[in-house]
């Protein structure tokens, strides 16, 4: 059976009581990243692993579909090297949706173009979205400290076998009680109520108007409109939810932010059937005038 699940495993973008500057679609910025995706195409399809760890920051986190999230940059080399030792990329392609410049870093947004074909088996069309956060160095240099991807449609999991879970999942845990954490615990139990209740609307009341949310196996939704359609359709009340959690598994303050990489567990139920869901996502949250943390952007997929 395939269980779709509310988006909620985490990295996220906290303000203070005002809302954080932010700039939309930097020129300069947005030609470098272009330049670095031109990079990404060229390594993956000539298989350059070093060109592709170029960027990496030591303790990056990156979370590729179907796969566990990677928690450093050997895993993300271990990653890279399994998927090119058993494919063979014909293309790959990045369109840059927005870039958001917030104090010393950047979130970058846009979808993505891939044919590739596994060893003995069928080409792949693998089209979906994205989300990178970069930290902005000495010269305007950039590291990628956390990234997301995930199709624009459902895609059979053996498409995707040469990514390879590991039997023991290692997850940093650093739960430091402070005020913002439990200000984030709060909201993500509000989260946790609606999809056990599969409350629909009350999920999309958790953002802004001009949010974007990008849920697995769907092109990215831009609007309240769009969002609350998508989370009326997608809590289905045929299926019951035994439990859900939420962790962060890593969380860093820049400036008026709070940035968090964190993972959920889902335990369902529907009719005779029964499983678990595991997934992670990246969160940008945003605080109101009325000092309510919204999402702003998001963007979740499967283990």
């Amino acid at each position: 059976m395939k269980m779709k699940v509310a988006g909620i495993l985490i990295i996220f973008f906290f303000t203070s009581t005002c809302v954080a500057q932010t700039t939309i679609g930097t020129g300069a910025f947005r030609k470098q990243l272009e330049t670095i995706n031109r990079q990404i195409a060229f390594n993956l399809q000539h298989k350059n692993i070093t060109g592709l760890l170029r960027y990496y920051a030591d303790s990056a986190v990156c979370m590729p579909e179907y796969h566990t999230a990677l928690y450093n940059k050997p895993a993300i080399e271990s990653y890279y090297a399994t998927w090119l030792k058993n494919t063979s990329i014909q293309d790959y392609q990045r369109t840059i949706y927005e870039v958001h410049q917030v104090s010393s870093y950047l979130i970058e947004t846009g979808t993505f173009t891939s044919h590739f074909t596994n060893t003995g088996k069928a080409p792949v069309a693998y089209d979906g979205k994205y989300i990178v956060i970069w930290k902005i160095g000495k010269s305007n240099a950039l590291t990628r400290l956390s990234e997301i991807w995930g199709s624009n449609q459902y895609i059979d999991r053996a498409q995707l076998d040469f990514s390879q879970k590991e039997d023991i999942i290692q997850t940093p845990n650093p739960r430091i009680k402070t005020v913002l954490s439990d200000e984030l615990d709060k909201r993500n139990a509000i989260i946790c109520q609606s999809v056990a209740t599969r409350d629909g609307v009350r999920l999309a009341s958790m953002y802004t108007s001009d949010a974007m949310y990008m849920p697995y196996y769907s092109p990215m939704l831009a609007g309240i409109d769009k969002i609350k359609a998508y989370y009326i359709e997608h809590e289905n009340p045929g299926v019951s939810i035994d439990s859900i959690s939420i962790n962060a598994s890593k969380i860093i303050t820049a400036d008026s932010l709070l940035l968090v990489n964190a993972y959920y567990i889902v335990k369902w139920r529907a009719g005779n059937d029964q499983g678990t869901v595991t997934g992670k996502s990246v969160n940008v949250w945003k605080r109101t005038s009325s000092g309510e943390l919204m999402l702003y952007r998001q963007m979740t997929n499967h283990d």
